[in-house]
C-alpha cells in the first residue's frame, strides 16, 4: 500500500538515518510534493548519509537540495558540515557564507563558519565571526567556548579563560562536545 505524504514526512524526520532516508526518498518521489519541500527532504537525506559516514552521498544529496530549493540555508549548512569533515575548509566557509547571506541572523551558521575558520588557522576571522554570533545569541556556549579557543591560540589567555569559564558555567559538558566538533575525539 502506498504511504501518504504525511506518513512519508513523519519517517523523513526520524532520527534513525535508515528510516529517514526511506521516508525522505518517498517524499521526493511523491507526485503531490513541491520542489521546495523536496529540497528540504534532500537536506534530511544528506544529513542522514552524513550521520552514516557516507560524505559523498551526503554532498550529492545536499547538491540536489540546493538545486531544488536554493533559498534554504539548512542545505548549505549541511553541505558545509560534510565539507568540514572532509577538511575542505574553503568550500565549507563558502557554503556557510551563503547560508548567512540568506539569513544574516543565522547565529548557528556564523558560529559554524567561525569554527571552520579556526580549524583553517584563520584566527582573527574566527574571532570576528564568534563575536558576530555572540551579538545575536550572547549566551551561546558553543560560540563562547570557540572564541575562548581562538583567543587562546592568539595568546589572549585572560580572554580565553573568561570565555571558556562562561561557556562551561552554562553547559558543563561543552568541552567534550567541542572536542568532537574539532575532531579530537
Amino acid at each position: 500500500m502506498a504511504q501518504s505524504l504525511d506518513e512519508a514526512w513523519e519517517r523523513c524526520k526520524n532520527r534513525n538515518p535508515d528510516i529517514s532516508i526511506a521516508g525522505c526518498t518517498a517524499v521526493v518521489a511523491h507526485r503531490d510534493e513541491i520542489d521546495q519541500r523536496r529540497g528540504i527532504a534532500f537536506t534530511n537525506i544528506g544529513s542522514a548519509w552524513g550521520a552514516k559516514g557516507d560524505l559523498d552521498r551526503a554532498v550529492m544529496s545536499f547538491d540536489q537540495a540546493i538545486r531544488l530549493n536554493p533559498s534554504f540555508g539548512g542545505a548549505y549548512r549541511g553541505r558545509a558540515m560534510a565539507y568540514e569533515v572532509r577538511k575542505e575548509f574553503d568550500r565549507a566557509i563558502a557554503d556557510l557564507g551563503q547560508a548567512i547571506r540568506l539569513d544574516a541572523a543565522d547565529a548557528m551558521a556564523i558560529g559554524s563558519r567561525a569554527r571552520v575558520k579556526l580549524k583553517a588557522g584563520r584566527i582573527d576571522e574566527a574571532i570576528a565571526d564568534y563575536d558576530a554570533a555572540l551579538k545575536i545569541q550572547p549566551r551561546d556556549a558553543h560560540s563562547l567556548y570557540g572564541r575562548g579557543l581562538a583567543r587562546q591560540r592568539k595568546g589572549d589567555q585572560a580572554g580565553a579563560n573568561a570565555d571558556i569559564a562562561a561557556a562551561t558555567a552554562q553547559r558543563p559538558d561543552i568541552a567534550e562536545e567541542m572536542m568532537q566538533y574539532f575532531g579530537l575525539r
